[in-house]
């Protein structure tokens, strides 16, 4: 062999020295469900449809995960079910999980990515953009979940899909690792197969995209500790009833203003738990402020210890669709005194999400850039834009209809 051959051979094995471990990184890890690797929590391994698969929940006992990508095959049937991924968990009651509905293919929350906290899965707190995402599921053959995870963002691909059926912004746990498995409820119809991940913390999951918080939101509150349903009467406030020591904590909410109240008050024993929130609005005179908030799943709203509001917002409560999703749905208008005024909130929860927002319904968007130098009453009730004329120093605005 001549020198330069053997040069460009040399050049040829170290090439491929540095490639092969390149791959072997890249290479996806498969468990399979008869591995003793797996702790089965509920559900057994079988047969279904051509393959051995675990209709159950299951969680690897060897890895703690971190950034990376995910992939499982399903197999559903368009039953009720709940089937799908749970990451990042710290303890039974604290972890981050993404499912899918069956029973809601096409629908727009037939993805679903919700945090748990202290064991309440929020997922009437979380609904929308970066939450929720429709897909279809087929039935009567496997289809690939894929979920990709990089610090505290993910996204996830149905049925080898190229672009994700959901992205997710923001992990509520944030950058986090810990146990990884699979969650399904037997004797639902939704079978597991052909389990594998690779750790990873190089993804690309494209630029970052950031919320806009909604101009009033009410961002600073006092949490009381959990009280047993039975115990706490909906119509009187917290000094009105003989409840204890509150054993307030602070919270400070979401930029949207959401306050995930199982994020820092463990919750009791039993069907239903309720929790005190209370938050002081400063007025220089007496005004009356348009508070609009929403709720899961039931609120009685007081200001200054008189009870001014109560709603039930819980699953299936209205109408047996009404699935008590939280958002700014509900309008109360406070009479407020000179000086500090107590707005506290009664919280109960049984199912679905534990959690309030509220937002000052009189504040108005104002970029950092501008100046406020007048300001019109409410005559144009659908503004849609504004152009300026110059010449005639005039602004035109388009109001979409007469009220």
């Amino acid at each position: 062999m001549n020198q330069g051959a053997l040069r460009a051979s040399v050049r040829a094995l170290c090439a491929l020295a540095l490639f092969l471990p390149l791959c072997v990184r890249a290479q996806m890890e498969p468990v399979d469900f008869s591995s003793d690797r797996w702790d089965i929590r509920q559900g057994e391994v079988k047969e279904h449809l051509g393959r051995t698969c675990l209709n159950g929940t299951a969680f690897l006992k060897d890895v703690e995960f971190g950034s990376g990508v995910v992939e499982v095959d399903l197999a559903v049937d368009g039953t009720r079910s709940y089937p799908g991924l749970v990451f990042h968990m710290q303890s039974p009651t604290e972890y981050e999980r993404f499912y899918v509905r069956p029973h809601q293919s096409g629908k727009p929350d037939a993805l679903q990515y919700t945090p748990v906290f202290n064991g309440i899965a929020g997922w009437q707190l979380y609904s929308g953009d970066g939450f929720t995402a429709a897909s279809v599921f087929p039935e009567g053959r496997w289809f690939t979940l894929r979920m990709e995870i990089q610090g505290d963002r993910a996204r996830v691909f149905i049925d080898g899909a190229d672009e994700p059926a959901l992205v997710v912004p923001e992990l509520k746990h944030g950058e986090a690792k810990g146990l990884l498995g699979v969650l399904g409820e037997p004797p639902a119809a939704a079978y597991f197969s052909n389990f594998r991940y690779r750790p990873a913390d190089d993804l690309d999951l494209g630029p970052r995209t950031e919320r806009d918080a909604p101009p009033g939101a009410l961002t600073e509150w006092d949490l009381s500790r959990a009280f047993p349903y039975a115990r706490v009467d909906l119509e009187a406030p917290l000094a009105a009833q003989n409840l204890g020591d509150p054993g307030w904590v602070h919270a400070t909410s979401e930029p949207s203003g959401l306050v995930d109240i199982a994020r820092f008050v463990p919750p009791t024993d039993g069907p239903a738990r309720c929790s005190f929130a209370r938050t002081v609005i400063p007025a220089s005179e007496a005004r009356v402020m348009e508070l609009q908030f929403g709720y899961s799943d039931a609120v009685s709203v007081f200001l200054n210890g008189d009870l001014l509001f109560f709603g039930n917002s819980g699953y299936h409560q209205r109408d047996p669709s009404f699935m008590g999703i939280v958002g700014l749905f509900d309008t109360v208008y406070l009479p407020l005194k000179p000086g500090d005024n107590e707005l506290m909130l009664l919280l109960t929860d049984s199912f679905g999400g534990w959690g309030f927002m509220c937002r000052d319904g009189d504040a108005v968007y104002q970029a950092p850039a501008l100046t406020r130098l007048w300001e019109l009453p409410r005559t144009l009730y659908f503004p849609e834009s504004v152009a300026y004329d110059p010449d005639r120093d005039v602004l035109y605005v388009s109001n979409f209809m007469k009220p």
